[in-house]
């Protein structure tokens, strides 16, 4: 589920979904999970929270991976946009 200006939007496993009307500008977002039953402590890395740019037709992609391995909950995030992400340097 992705919870964007309150509204929640569900997106099914391996599907996408297309959210219209958003104006150009920089949005942050945050990644919340529970950590499974038998899991004794959680890890994350990557992209799991942040800042996106958005503009009209920008596509984003947050792929989550996640393993329990000897207690341990590991959650990963790998972002990739169809438009530059980098901050600028000043001129």
């Amino acid at each position: 589920m992705v919870n964007f200006r309150g509204q929640v939007i569900k997106v099914a496993i391996g599907q996408r979904v297309d959210i219209k009307g958003i104006s150009k500008g920089t949005y942050t977002y945050a990644t919340n999970f529970s950590i499974p039953v038998g899991a004794t402590s959680k890890s994350i890395s990557g992209d799991v929270s942040g800042s996106v740019k958005l503009k009209a037709g920008t596509k984003i992609l947050i792929i989550y991976t996640s393993t329990l391995l000897n207690g341990v909950f590991t959650l990963s995030a790998t972002l990739s946009s169809s438009d530059d992400q980098s901050n600028p340097t000043s001129p």
